[in-house]
């Protein structure tokens, strides 16, 4: 009898364990078949400086061991629905195709789409003539309107959510005195992914308002995507090695190089800019905190292992990576992050 037990043990225990490897193997094979992500390399132009080491001021929180991969798509654009839009935005002319965008040039206003994403640019003469200070409505009262007017020009996303209201502003002397005053509002929309925060240049949806409410531009940098493929995560000190090395984009105040102390860890998905053939929307970490000087930095990397990356070069498609308006309105402004 006992001689019998031990022989069912020894079966049940060799079963598991052959159980348990097949699994493990099975997970492993699934991994090791993820097709590489085309990816364009984070841009480094940008960045203020290199933060030659990092330390973390308090415990990493607990991370995610994959995140989901989406993947852009393509958006069918008709020349019939660009000629209808345009009709709506009381711009009649004809449209013009070319390879990078549409685009509608009247009297009454420009109206420019991307093809590559849908994203758009709507600027009138108002918008191009405001300088002077102007009306302002309440809060709510230029939300309700921003919304109702994307919605009559059909140019709003169903994910979109409303994110802030910025005044621009102007300064003045007067009797002798600086006075700054907005000459425009701007409502912007933005959307997350997955729970999580989707920022870069974008995701984002902006109406502009002059003089009492009145609607004087739109613009968009906007992709619509699909889920992909669940991929695994680095760890954030791994992540804090790539940062060393340089493989990240760093936003640093008045340094070139530091040392910095991370107070922040943050898990979000990357929105390239217009012009940027983004195939798949990745995750990446990011980290804020302060250098051992005090300066404020931000920095971002690539969340997915490196072997799972494989990086193309950027191609300029020539298309204008902000709306004309946001040139005007911030001409020397980095990419938002």
């Amino acid at each position: 009898m006992k001689k019998n037990k031990l022989v069912f043990f020894t079966l049940l225990i060799a079963f598991l364990i052959l159980c348990f490897g097949t699994v493990k193997l099975n997970n492993l094979h699934a991994t090791n078949d993820l097709p590489k992500l085309e990816s364009i390399a984070l841009d480094k132009t940008g960045s203020n400086g290199k933060l030659a080491e990092l330390t973390l001021k308090t415990n990493p929180p607990q991370m995610p061991q994959s995140m989901k991969v989406y993947k852009v798509i393509n958006p069918e654009l008709q020349l019939a629905d660009i000629r209808e839009t345009a009709n709506k935005l009381k711009i009649n002319s004809n449209v013009e195709e070319r390879n990078i965008d549409f685009r509608v040039f009247s009297a009454d206003g420009d109206y420019i789409v991307d093809r590559s994403t849908g994203s758009f640019s709507y600027m009138t003469q108002d918008f191009t003539m405001s300088t002077d200070p102007i009306s302002i409505l309440n809060n709510k009262e230029y939300v309700n309107l921003a919304k109702n007017f994307l919605q009559e020009k059909g140019l709003f996303k169903e994910e979109a959510f409303f994110k802030s209201i910025n005044e621009h502003t102007v300064t003045s002397k007067v009797y002798g005195k600086e006075v700054t005053k907005p000459f425009m509002v701007e409502v912007m929309f933005s959307r997350n992914l997955n729970n999580y925060t989707w920022t870069g240049v974008g995701p984002k949806i902006s109406v502009y308002f002059g003089d009492h409410g009145k609607v004087i531009g739109a613009a968009s940098v906007w992709r619509d995507v699909e889920e992909f493929e669940d991929y695994p995560l680095i760890s954030p000190q791994q992540a804090i090695e790539q940062i060393e090395k340089g493989n990240a984009t760093v936003f640093l105040e008045n340094v070139y190089e530091a040392t910095g102390e991370i107070e922040n860890i943050e898990l979000i998905y990357l929105n390239k800019p217009l012009g940027y053939e983004q195939k798949y929307v990745i995750p990446h970490y990011m980290f804020q905190g302060h250098t051992s000087t005090g300066h404020k930095f931000k920095t971002i990397t690539c969340a997915v292992p490196q072997r799972y990356i494989m990086e193309i070069p950027h191609k300029d498609n020539k298309v204008e990576s902000t709306p004309r308006m946001e040139r005007k309105l911030t001409p020397d402004a980095p990419d938002e992050y």
